[in-house]
């Protein structure tokens, strides 16, 4: 991983890749690798990119919520001077900011006991700053009443929430390394042709060279290779429809007489990918991936409430 472009065409000859040279310079996507560090004894500064711990915020007020009231869980910010210098375009991201990442870490387990079946609707939040010079403060997860659970359910192999949902997660520092990614389109050429090779040579060849170039636990930007979730792109996009129309993300079906066209695929950009990880106690689905991504005109704008997150299993 973490490889230059001229390490990637050597990576092609290496790999005997030559007839997909063209798709694969084609497809690659700047992107940048985060790199945790080890779990801290002691909290970090204020200030810092990290995975983690408790949220530097401009103010307490600034903490999110889902809509029954109930404080989102910190996953991590980012410090965008700290991202790698030229790597990722301006035109993208401003050179400083800050950006925070939520999700709901009690959803899932409500949606066990029927209490609320749209949490993936509202569970997932990204928020922003323009400014690095305004200071930041630490803050701790604000209280919140539990909800009552009906003493029918209680009966049936009820069991409270562990207490690790409460709890931060082991903080750590971030390092940023640029790096490459596939789009999705290479990915599945390069696939289809594993598929149809005529040797196993080749096919471990070709698996290889994905794994050895592009493969990496934490990602911000580049794409995301959803061969065994279904097609992501279109998920956001219905999953747009669904919260324009107050409706729940997880029931929503598209009309199978106006299938979601490219271009409408084509205006989601994956955001952030945080693969599962022991070291912060994350498990998504059978040890997946936690996916954030936001719509190219929302991007432009710098409006970062219109994200869409998901939870997927490869």
């Amino acid at each position: 991983m973490n490889k230059s472009r001229p390490e990637i065409l050597r990576g092609i000859k290496r790999y005997h890749l030559e007839e997909f040279q063209d798709h694969i310079l084609d497809g690659l996507l700047p992107a940048v690798d985060l790199v945790p560090g080890k779990s801290v004894k002691r909290k970090l500064p204020a200030g810092r990119s990290k995975f983690g711990g408790e949220p530097d915020l401009h103010d307490p007020e600034d903490w999110p919520y889902e809509p029954a009231g109930r404080p989102l869980h910190f996953l991590a910010q980012i410090r965008l001077s700290d991202l790698p210098a030229k790597h990722i375009p301006r035109s993208i991201l401003p050179a400083k900011g800050w950006l925070w990442f939520w999700y709901d870490s009690l959803g899932m387990w409500e949606e066990l006991y029927s209490l609320r079946t749209d949490w993936m609707t509202h569970g997932f939040q990204v928020t922003f700053s323009p400014s690095e010079r305004k200071p930041v403060q630490r803050c701790s997860f604000p209280d919140f009443l539990e909800r009552k659970i009906p003493k029918a359910i209680t009966r049936k192999g009820y069991f409270r929430p562990a207490a690790e949902i409460y709890r931060p997660a082991p903080e750590a520092s971030l390092r940023f390394k640029p790096m490459y990614s596939l789009n999705i389109q290479t990915l599945d050429t390069l696939y289809d042709a594993a598929d149809d090779c005529e040797t196993e040579e080749l096919e471990n060849q070709i698996f290889e060279f994905i794994h050895h170039f592009f493969k990496t636990n934490h990602q911000l930007f580049g794409d995301y290779d959803d061969r065994f979730d279904g097609d992501c792109r279109e998920s956001c996009h219905l999953a747009m429809k669904a919260k324009s129309k107050g409706e729940s993300v997880l029931h929503y079906r598209q009309d199978p007489e106006k299938p979601v066209t490219n271009r409408q695929k084509k205006d989601w950009r994956l955001l952030l990918d945080l693969g599962s990880d022991n070291q912060f106690n994350w498990c998504w689905s059978d040890f997946g991936s936690l996916l954030f991504w936001i719509r190219e005109q929302d991007l432009a704008k710098q409006n970062f409430s219109k994200v869409h997150g998901m939870i997927c299993s490869s």
